[in-house]
């Protein structure tokens, strides 16, 4: 048995069942995998997309993440400075930043900018 995990297959059932449901103007899809994110978009435009990056930026982040079409970069809290968080804010790209547990730290990142924290409390 041969299952279809192709972009377009994951991609059309992930979109299927948020039109189901009714909730595209209320989501936002996070993932690490830009084809996913980029052929969202280009099928529906409506839904809110992230980048996740774990390791590294992208040269040209700012437009690379426009050319995906995000309205989001979600970062581990390693890779953040204020200067990213400026330059995304300036771009009008949301930053999100995880894991943050402790409320101090929460609190000083959002007074630097960054617009969603992402904790496992």
């Amino acid at each position: 048995m041969s299952e279809d995990f192709s972009a377009q297959k994951i991609v059309s059932t992930v979109l299927k069942e948020i039109k189901n449901l009714g909730v595209e103007s209320q989501i936002l899809i996070s993932s690490f995998r830009a084809e996913y994110l980029s052929l969202l978009k280009k099928i529906s435009p409506e839904i809110a997309i992230a980048f996740l990056e774990d390791t590294h930026h992208h040269d040209n982040l700012v437009q690379y993440l426009k050319n995906l079409g995000a309205d989001a970069y979600h970062i581990n809290k390693k890779l953040l400075s204020q200067d990213l968080i400026d330059s995304l804010n300036s771009a009008g790209i949301s930053v999100g930043v995880y894991v943050v547990n402790d409320k101090q730290e929460q609190k000083k990142l959002f007074a630097m900018g960054v617009n969603t924290i992402f904790t496992n409390l």
